[in-house]
């Protein structure tokens, strides 16, 4: 038996690839991490026209239990959104495959970590850490995510920031300015709610959106999921002019607020 780790890009079954798509044909069960990954609508569905495998969606506790990684005499394979290997979650899979002395195999995809930069026009080479912001309570604010944003500014660094999910979606984001400014007085430093930023929603689908304004004006905009921040550090030449050529209508914003 083999067990398979795909990720299938951003766009669902249109972005599967030609290898993925072999693996898949012959796999008796095709377990979907709904979890820590975000589909098009009817992607479960689409699936299902296409292979003969069993579909199983896996939520949270049965992801994290990996109880569904087994011995047995079939293949099986586990769909993840993006690339797959966006989540901690599933390196602690690969390793529970190796422990098991399960043969395992992994197939790389597009990811919103690698394909933000030619939505923004930013260099990769200029990113700094990848902050996460959960939805924590308003009494249990911690400081760790709005200081990352901060280093990575501080060193002229670009950060992505990634937003938790609630019920299968990213949380409002309005609820996320809430958890910024909960931070902001937390930590009682630079307010970056008034930086230029970006939005990426629906990365990669037919309705894909991308915004350039402040991060406040960004998250009044009641972005829909799955959505992206990314907070610019400092914008040299070559990435002033893509971000131009991009975004031509927000030239003036560009000039007054980037320097």
């Amino acid at each position: 038996m083999t067990f398979h780790l795909l990720g299938i890009g951003l766009r669902g079954t249109r972005s599967i690839t030609i290898e993925e798509n072999e693996v898949l044909k012959k796999c008796s069960k095709i377990y979907i991490d709904t979890y820590t990954s975000i589909f098009p609508e009817n992607f479960i569905n689409d699936l299902s026209h296409i292979y003969s495998g069993e579909i199983i969606p896996l939520e949270r506790e049965e992801l994290e239990s990996m109880a569904f990684i087994k011995n047995e005499e079939t293949d099986s394979s586990l769909i993840v959104s993006g690339d797959p290997f966006g989540s901690t979650t599933h390196m602690s899979i690969a390793r529970e495959c190796i422990d098991k002395k399960i043969d395992l195999k992994i197939y790389e995809n597009a990811s919103i970590i690698s394909i933000i930069w030619g939505r923004t026009g930013l260099s990769a080479y200029r990113s700094g850490s990848v902050v996460s912001i959960p939805d924590f309570g308003n009494e249990y604010v911690p400081a760790s995510p709005y200081e990352k944003i901060l280093q990575n500014i501080s060193m002229g660094l670009h950060t992505l920031v990634l937003v938790d999910l609630k019920n299968g979606k990213n949380i409002d984001s309005s609820r996320l300015m809430e958890i910024f400014i909960l931070m902001r007085d937390r930590n009682s430093l630079e307010d970056i709610m008034k930086r230029i930023s970006f939005s990426i929603e629906r990365a990669g689908w037919n309705d894909e959106a991308i915004h350039l304004d402040s991060l406040e004006n960004i998250l009044r905009k009641n972005l829909r999921s799955p959505y992206c921040i990314v907070i610019p550090g400092k914008i040299d030449f070559n990435e002033r002019e893509n971000i131009k050529a991009l975004f031509q209508d927000c030239i003036r914003v560009l000039d007054g607020a980037i320097s």
